[in-house]
């Protein structure tokens, strides 16, 4: 799990989870493509993907997360 600015980051197996973000939630591979992009009230939202490193950002900041 990751922490960045009031938002926190899970993985199990090839679910990602955000919890407390407010706003977007976008995930992009390694490449710089937007794979997945929600909206967040500051509940937990979850992205089914496949194994591999993604890139989650959410309220201007950004994490780092291998599945």
């Amino acid at each position: 799990a990751a922490e960045s600015a009031g938002f926190a980051v899970s993985a199990c197996g090839t679910t990602l989870s955000v919890s407390g973000a407010n706003g977007p939630v976008a995930v992009y591979s390694v490449a710089g493509v937007c794979v997945a992009r929600k909206e967040s009230c500051g509940e937990t939202v979850a992205f089914e993907l496949a194994h591999g490193a993604y890139v989650v950002t959410a309220g201007g900041h950004t994490v780092k997360v291998s599945l």
